[in-house]
């Protein structure tokens, strides 16, 4: 995901926005918008490579990175019921 969105959280966000008010997405753009930062946020390569594998072990990075797979999907989701319970 980093080698995709290089820079800092909040210098990405305004670049991802703007791409997605021309993307055509419509209404679900913004959960795409919310699974890609949800994603971005939690699997950090950079973070996984430089300082949980060497502090934590590949077991404990796998376990995470398995337990939080599904998390984007969800947020995702539960931004998709937002959106639609706020401005239908």
């Amino acid at each position: 995901m980093d080698k995709l969105a290089q820079g800092s959280f909040q210098v990405s966000y305004g670049h991802i926005d703007n791409c997605h008010d021309r993307s055509g997405f419509g209404d679900g753009g913004n959960r795409l918008l919310a699974a890609y930062l949800t994603a971005w946020s939690l699997f950090g390569l950079q973070r996984i490579i430089m300082w949980e594998i060497p502090f934590l072990g590949p077991k404990v990075v796998a376990v995470g990175f398995a337990v939080s797979f599904f998390f984007p999907f969800l947020a995702g989701w539960l931004c998709e019921i937002a959106w639609n319970k706020f401005h239908s």
